[in-house]
Formats: C-alpha cells, sequence, structure tokens
C-alpha cells in the first residue's frame, strides 16, 4: 500500500471512528460509591443514562471540533458515584479506538500523587513537613543565597522551594533509563540546585523540585518511590490498573492496554523515560483517577485506615507560603493541586503533559460538608500547539452541574495603585535557561484609567483587572481575586496570580534591551540578505566573515530534523553544531567590523558592514551576560 494511501485509509478510519453514532450507555461504566450511600439504582438509572448520553454526544463533538486522537473521562457525583466514558481512536495507525479502560498517561498529575505520598508519610510521624530538606537529603547542597530561610520539605511540594523547573537534559535524553538513580538529576551539574527566589517567597513550578520530594519519600523508606507508594497508596485506593512504573508502548514488555500519545492525528509517540521521573511518570485508568479523586473529596480513609489525616488532606490546594497568599489571594498551589478559577467553577485541579497526552484531574470539595463533592478526570492522547484542552474541562464542568461562586462585590481600589503601573518581566521565571526570552516576551505592561487596570502582555490579547478589596485584582472572565500587588523584599513592586510573580522594571532597561534584540537581528539580516543580494547586482565578493557567521547558524537545521526530539538535551551532532557556531559568532563578528573599520570593503559598504557587526557583537554580549551564549543544549 503506498503513503498516500495508507494515509487516506487513516483518514478514513479516524472519521468513522469519530462520526459513527454510538449510544453513551453502551460506553459508559458506572461505578457506584459504597452502599451506604449510593441511591436506589432503579430510580437513579434513566436520568443517569440520558446525562450520559448527552455527556457523550457533547464530548464526540468536541473531540472533532478540536482535532484529537481520542479522549477519556470519569466523573464523580456528589454521592460518590464514578461514571468513565471514552471517544475515539487509541492509535489512529490502527483505528483501535480508545476504551473507558483505557491505560493512559497523566504527565504531570502524579505530582498530586507523590504530595499525597509525603503527607501519607507526614501522617505517620516519618516527615516533617516544615522540616528542611537537608533533614532527609544531607548530601544536598542548595545554592541559597537567603541561608536563614531553609528550603523546607513543604516548599517542594507547594512549588515555592525557588527553584528551576528543569533543564533539558533531564528530559529530553536518550541517556535516562527506568532505573536511573533520581540522585543523578542532581549530581550531574550541581548548578541546577540554585536558588532564585527565597524559598517560601514566591511559586515557581519545578519538576525538579518534585524529583527531590520523591527523593526524600526513597530517604524515609529506604525502597524506590515506584515501589513503595504502588503498595501503600494505589493498592488501598483500588487503583489496580495504575503504577508508577514505566510503562511504554513498544518493545518486549510493551502494554497492550496502553493508548498510544499522538503529536499529531497521524504520527503515534511511544514513552520515554526521562531522569525526572517523579514529576511525570505514571500509568494509569480514568476509573483509576477517578477513585483517587473521591479519596481527596472523604476523609483521608481507605481500606479501613487512615492514610492521610483530615487536615493535612484539607489543607491541599491552599497556598499557605508564598507573599501573593500572605496578601489574601487564595488561587495558587498547596501540597499538590492548584486552587483554579475556570469556566465558572471553583475547584482545585493539576493537568499534567507528557508525550502525546494531556490530562486534568479536578475536584470541588462541597463547601457545605466536612467530607463530600464532585471531580471529574479527563485524557486525551494528543498534544501539540493549537489544541484547545480547556473545551473538554468546560463541558465536564457543565455536566456536573456545578454552583458558580458567589460574585464579588464592588471594591475600591488601593489609594496606591498608581505606583504599581508599568513594565514587569518574571521574577522568577520557570526555566533559568531562557529567562533572557520570558525578559522580552513574557513582560506584561499595566495601565490604570481610574476605574480599571489594563495588563497587555507582547503577545496575546489584554485583560482587564478591576479592584477586588485591597490589593488584590480580579480579572473579568474569574470569579475570585485572580491577581494580587505586592511589595517584595527590597522594596520591589510585584504582580502575582498566584502561579506566577512578576516584577516592575523600569521602561529605559526593558526597552534598551529589545533595541538590543533589534539591532542584533537586523545585524544578521544585512548579512543573510543584503551583503549577498549587494553582491549579485553589483558583481561583488559575497564570502565575507559577517555572511559566514551567518551560513555557520543554519548549519544545525538540517541535523535538528534528522535527529529525534527526545535527545534534544544530548550531545548529538545538531547541539555541538549549534555550539560551535554560536560560540563562532562573536568571533567572526569581531574579524567583521575589523576588516570593515581597516577600509578593506569600500567606505559605504565597509560602514554598513561594519554597523552591522557592531550590532550583532552587543548582542553577543548580551546574550553572554544572560548565559545564552555560546548556546549548549546540553547545560
Amino acid at each position: 500500500m503506498s503513503d498516500t494511501m495508507g494515509a487516506w485509509m487513516t483518514r478514513l478510519a479516524l472519521a468513522c471512528a469519530l462520526w459513527l453514532p454510538a449510544h453513551a450507555a453502551l460506553a459508559a461504566s458506572v461505578v457506584p460509591a459504597p452502599a451506604a450511600t449510593a441511591p436506589p439504582a432503579r430510580a437513579a438509572q434513566p436520568a443517569a443514562t440520558a446525562q450520559a448520553a448527552a455527556l457523550h454526544a457533547a464530548m464526540q463533538r468536541t473531540v472533532r471540533e478540536v482535532g484529537v486522537a481520542g479522549v477519556a473521562w470519569a466523573t464523580v457525583d456528589g454521592d460518590g458515584t464514578i461514571a468513565t466514558d471514552a471517544v475515539g481512536l487509541a492509535n489512529t495507525l490502527t483505528a483501535q479506538p480508545l476504551r473507558a479502560d483505557s491505560r493512559v498517561h497523566i504527565g504531570s498529575i502524579a505530582k498530586t500523587f507523590i504530595a499525597t505520598g509525603v503527607l501519607q508519610l507526614a501522617t505517620a510521624g516519618r516527615i516533617e513537613l516544615d522540616a528542611p530538606v537537608s533533614r532527609y537529603l544531607p548530601a544536598l547542597r542548595f545554592a541559597n543565597p537567603w541561608p536563614d530561610q531553609p528550603v523546607l520539605v513543604r516548599h517542594l511540594l507547594d512549588h515555592s522551594a525557588g527553584l528551576d523547573d528543569m533543564r533539558l537534559w533531564q528530559v529530553f535524553s536518550t541517556q535516562a533509563t527506568p532505573d536511573t538513580p533520581l540522585r543523578e538529576a542532581f549530581t550531574r551539574d550541581p548548578s541546577v540546585l540554585a536558588l532564585r527566589s527565597a524559598p517560601g517567597s514566591q511559586f515557581s513550578y519545578s519538576n525538579m523540585g518534585y524529583t527531590l520530594a520523591a527523593m526524600v519519600i526513597e530517604a524515609v523508606t529506604r525502597e524506590r518511590y515506584e515501589t513503595w507508594l504502588d503498595r501503600e497508596l494505589l493498592r488501598p485506593l483500588g487503583m489496580a490498573d495504575s503504577t508508577f512504573g514505566f510503562t511504554t508502548q513498544v518493545g518486549p514488555h510493551a502494554d497492550p492496554r496502553l493508548a498510544w500519545g499522538h503529536h499529531d492525528l497521524a504520527t503515534p509517540a511511544s514513552a520515554l523515560p526521562v531522569h525526572l521521573r517523579p514529576a511525570g511518570q505514571f500509568t494509569t485508568t480514568v476509573r483509576d483517577m477517578a477513585l483517587f479523586a473521591r479519596f481527596l473529596l472523604g476523609d483521608g480513609s481507605a481500606d479501613g485506615r487512615v492514610l492521610v489525616r483530615t487536615d493535612l488532606l484539607r489543607a491541599i490546594g491552599r497556598a499557605s507560603t508564598t507573599d501573593a497568599a500572605r496578601a489574601g489571594l487564595t488561587v495558587g498551589n498547596g501540597l499538590g493541586l492548584f486552587r483554579r478559577d475556570r469556566h465558572g467553577a471553583v475547584g482545585l485541579c493539576h493537568g499534567g503533559d507528557v508525550v502525546g497526552f494531556h490530562a486534568m484531574l479536578c475536584v470541588f470539595p462541597d463547601p457545605r460538608a466536612a467530607a463530600g463533592g464532585k471531580a471529574f478526570v479527563t485524557v486525551h492522547n494528543s498534544d501539540g500547539d493549537g489544541i484547545d484542552s480547556g473545551r473538554f474541562d468546560a463541558v465536564l464542568v457543565q455536566a456536573l452541574a456545578l454552583p458558580a461562586p458567589p460574585a464579588l462585590p464592588a471594591a475600591p481600589a488601593p489609594r496606591d495603585i498608581e505606583a504599581w503601573m508599568g513594565r514587569y518581566v518574571p521574577a522568577p521565571n520557570r526555566f533559568a535557561s531562557f529567562r533572557y526570552l520570558d525578559f522580552l516576551f513574557d513582560s506584561p505592561r499595566l495601565a490604570w484609567d481610574g476605574a480599571r487596570v489594563r495588563m497587555t502582555p507582547v503577545q496575546g490579547a489584554a485583560r482587564v483587572l478591576v479592584p477586588a478589596g485591597g490589593h488584590r485584582l480580579i480579572a473579568n472572565e474569574r470569579s475570585i481575586a485572580s491577581h494580587a500587588l505586592l511589595v517584595g523584599q527590597g522594596g520591589q513592586r510585584l504582580l502575582s496570580d498566584g502561579q506566577r510573580t512578576y516584577r516592575k522594571v523600569g521602561a529605559a532597561l526593558y526597552w534598551g534591551m529589545a533595541a538590543s534584540l533589534a539591532a542584533g537581528l537586523l545585524g544578521l539580516l544585512w548579512f543573510a540578505l543584503g551583503v549577498p543580494v549587494r553582491a549579485l547586482l553589483r558583481r561583488e565578493p559575497a564570502l565575507v566573515p559577517g555572511v559566514a557567521a551567518v551560513a555557520l547558524l543554519l548549519v544545525p537545521l538540517p541535523l535538528f530534523l534528522l535527529q529525534s526530539y527526545d535527545q534534544l538535551g544530548d550531545r548529538t551532532a545538531a547541539s555541538v553544531a549549534l555550539y560551535a557556531a554560536t560560540a563562532a559568532l562573536p568571533l567572526l563578528m569581531g574579524w567583521q567590523a575589523w576588516r570593515a573599520l581597516r577600509g578593506r570593503e569600500g567606505l559605504a559598504k565597509g560602514w554598513v558592514n561594519a554597523l552591522a557587526a557592531l550590532g550583532v557583537l552587543q548582542w553577543c554580549a548580551v546574550l553572554a551576560g544572560w548565559g545564552m551564549l555560546p548556546f549548549a543544549l546540553w547545560r
């Protein structure tokens, strides 16, 4: 069969799987709550069937419109009843359908399980949440500029330790195996343990932080975290189809029930082991996830014993240590879940992205009771830019008929609100390796018009924020306060939404950095196009040092296209070529400037070439100052 015919057959199979009608009652499975709380089955069955059919149709329509291979989901009703369902394909090449009992990967939601395991050990008195991490991992050495503020176990779970998120080699590398010791994620390059904000002060998402949390579990239990958590957490919860162990779709130990991830509808993708596996390695089913959600809504007991103290369980989702939390902002992360305000409902959620999959877990505790509530989990097996995953969440929020939070009353603006207006940059940004890019492109501007704040990002649509009491603000599409204006250490003006913190910078600094970028890019453009075109029209030599520098920058591109994305953090021919080209860039541009200024290229042409080379040289100096030149993907 030709490639063209195969592609059309795949599209046809996908269309059939997504368009052929199926009654939701046949695809859905229902797991009742414990008998003491389950309603009479006969009375609930007709309504439940009708609701399941409507939800199935809505999710089927959303799969088509969003453009994913398939989606599986589960809901937990107010009485604890679990319902599961799925539509679409587990593998677009074979047209294998995705089932409600298909095993899936959920990426970063694994962190919620890691946090629950730590809380389980805290309940048993084996871990203190407010103890320094050094008590359990004495060999680790944080580069901490705030020695009187140690990194606590709680900070790891709250993403407030001040750590970087990850380095490319910790996730995109063929060197990692399912059995690589966790410590190797930190001993290879100790600089990964440098703190960028005072411990406990600011939220900054960190995959490394949760890997350290798993190392704390291993230090206390003297077992691999996978083994201990599978036995002590998953088994009591009845999650028989779940594991922290590595599972994949290929090889001699492939799991036939594991759905494939997809980079696009025609490209299935298999799982890969990574150095930071505790932060995103977890295999499960949506039914097992619903069992976990039901546990989070309960009193901390399972299998006839207390796994997590009720007070600790209720603290999940409550940010406590950060400056934003102390300012009264209730959105944010606490002990493994984010308090999130989306689609007209406020819940405790965690999303997850891993090769070919996106997942979301949300629980909505009943505010009127000590336990109980509703929940949903959704997993689709496609990733990539342009996929509006939030549409699946919105469908499930509507299906659960969650009550909308009460509207916030109008509040006056703080008297000093004008002091916070201006340009903001991340403090800290998520990935330390790319802080230069975030400084320039993740830098919103705040402007006050007397009644509201307009928050305008460099990219994307502006948001309107109105006063919500004190120094809190609320975005126009939110139900509760979404932002807080803060004063940080040293009197810095800060803006936080509970998940990101920005600091105010002077306009001159920001626009000076932007001008430096523009001058550098214009210089490169001149040597990429201007000099060759001029040489062609005037029959002049085109091979000058500046042109050679640009040509060298193009050499790595085809090499990257020939290698797998999972090698981005390895020393490959492509990454070494990129390092060499960026190392040669200032040298060749320096030679170009010297050659032009010495008059060896003609007066007019020489001055243009000199200015272009100097523009690139100053940019190289800036990039070197930010640690981006020479550019080494393996660092």
